[in-house]
């Protein structure tokens, strides 16, 4: 049927496109020689590409922007290509309408949006030494948008640089000053490691890069204040590697916070994400590599298993061991991918007397990246040849897309994208098990996190257990996923909810 709506175009179209699919309120697709999807705004309903990252028309401002044609430019048999059969796409972006209420602080470092946001990340751990603000602008701005092999060179450069100071400083018998470079430099190295995934089994900068910040790290802990340990602990027929940082050496035991990675975090990120905050308001620390992330990837090819239970519970096994841990105020804090483990975890072990999701989560399926529900539909009825060179055409084309879809590959231990995506359906925390969640509970949500968009409140609606949902605001600079680029603030919202669950028995 042809069909197009007047009110919608001021002129028409140069070529007639036939409506095949109209999928949600957000999104047609057009047959025009090739498969050509276009986005509605729901604000003001006209069409325009995934180029734009606001409206045209209106300036409303739309997340993840994609176009998903044929990836060869033209269907077979059809004589004419694609940028004969279509509109010219008008790449440029309009000036913001929004409010500073409403602001964002996308495009501040690069208009990739990917970069933006892992620049963003990089600069917030400034305030645990994980980064200083100059060192990062310089940084980013040696990098041409988009080129991942500068962006490793550049923060590579960096970190090397700081490293060599932090070793001078330590030589020349100033703690201080190599702590401070040295958690800098691991942090630095982690960023350049960040885009290595298109072969990163067989990619020598990712064990250089990961070995040179978990290097770093070990040597800036044992310039710390209070007691650091590398430790073992026992998991199945092995042992999951990882670190416990207490507050003091007095032996007494305190309120202890088990920190659990992300799709993409490693362990030693989590000393700037709560460690150094924790350790600050009397938390000893412990945190982990869990499969699928850190050590146990990268060394030994452990990919992620949706059961965390049986991962997490261990590590509070050990953490019992530890004349340390107050055994009663044990703390688990669960970073993006984390907030799943953590309140799988808390499912079906009672033991944690507080849960802190750093985001509220339901489910991983298809999430990283977002798909249109056309191409999820494809991948769940397994059409994969159909699927594959769409996904193909979006990895070629968006830096955030490719990067979620080769990291997923390789840390579920999937052999490609369509595999991942189906995988990820079992990290899924059905209504029942949110409902045999005891204790407390801090839900997290970013404002401006539409990747989980509708989950944490999903999961506020089903909990029986006492839980506080916190909607963190982009007027705050919080609103981005795990709240990057405002980390006062987030440790400020998570530890006066402590303070006030954890009752007396928490010391700051």
């Amino acid at each position: 049927m042809e069909r197009w709506m007047e009110e919608y175009h001021n002129k028409p179209p140069e070529c007639y496109k036939r409506c095949i699919d109209s999928f949600n309120v957000e999104h047609r697709i057009y047959e025009v020689c090739c498969y050509h999807m276009v986005r509605v705004c729901p604000r003001c309903g006209s069409e325009h590409e995934y180029y734009h990252r606001r409206c045209p028309h209106c300036g409303l401002e739309i997340f993840e922007l994609m176009k998903v044609e044929h990836p060869e430019g033209f269907m077979p048999g059809c004589k004419h290509e694609m940028m004969e059969c279509k509109n010219e796409i008008d790449t440029q972006l309009l000036p913001s309408t929004t409010s500073q209420k409403g602001a964002s602080v996308r495009d501040f470092f690069f208009k990739d949006t990917s970069f933006n946001f892992e620049t963003l990340r990089a600069a917030g751990f400034a305030v645990d030494n994980g980064a200083d603000i100059n060192e990062v602008y310089l940084t980013a701005a040696a990098i041409p948008e988009g080129d991942e092999e500068a962006w490793m060179r550049e923060w590579k450069a960096t970190a090397d640089r700081i490293y060599e100071r932090g070793k001078y400083s330590f030589v020349h018998g100033d703690k201080i000053n190599a702590r401070e470079a040295l958690l800098r430099a691991s942090a630095y190295y982690r960023s350049a490691e960040f885009y290595r995934r298109k072969d990163p089994l067989n990619d020598p900068h990712v064990p250089e890069l990961f070995g040179l910040s978990r290097e770093a790290f070990v040597k800036a802990g044992k310039l710390l204040d209070g007691p650091f340990e590398e430790i073992s602990i026992p998991y199945g027929k092995g042992k999951l590697p990882g670190y416990l940082l207490l507050v003091d050496d007095s032996g007494k035991p305190r309120p202890t916070l088990i920190y659990t990675n992300g799709f993409d975090s490693t362990t030693e990120e989590g000393y700037y994400v709560i460690g150094a905050a924790a350790l600050r308001r009397g938390f000893n620390v412990i945190m982990y590599d869990g499969p699928g992330t850190g050590r146990m990837i990268r060394e030994r090819n452990v990919p992620y298993r949706p059961d965390w239970e049986a991962v997490l519970g261990p590590v509070m096994d050990y953490a019992e061991t530890r004349p340390e841990v107050d055994k009663s105020q044990i703390v688990l804090f669960g970073y993006s991918l984390g907030g799943y483990l953590c309140a799988r975890t808390a499912a079906f072990d009672h033991r944690p007397a507080a849960i802190v999701l750093d985001d509220g989560m339901t489910s991983f399926f298809a999430t990283y990246p977002p798909l249109p529900e056309f191409l999820v539909e494809w991948i769940k009825a397994g059409h994969d040849e159909q699927a594959i060179p769409v996904l193909e055409w979006i990895k070629k084309h968006d830096t955030y897309s490719r990067w979620a879809l080769q990291n997923g590959v390789w840390v579920f231990g999937t052999s490609n994208e369509p595999e991942y995506i189906r995988k990820s359906e079992q990290f899924t925390i059905t209504t029942e098990d949110m409902h045999k969640i005891k204790s407390p509970a801090l839900i997290l949500q970013g404002e401006n996190d539409l990747v989980f968009k509708g989950q944490a409140s999903k999961l506020a609606s089903e909990l029986k257990a006492p839980h506080k949902h916190v909607v963190m605001r982009n007027s705050d600079g919080a609103g981005e996923h795990c709240h990057m680029g405002a980390m006062r603030l987030l440790h400020q919202t998570i530890f006066d909810w402590l303070h006030t669950t954890l009752g007396s028995q928490y010391k700051k």
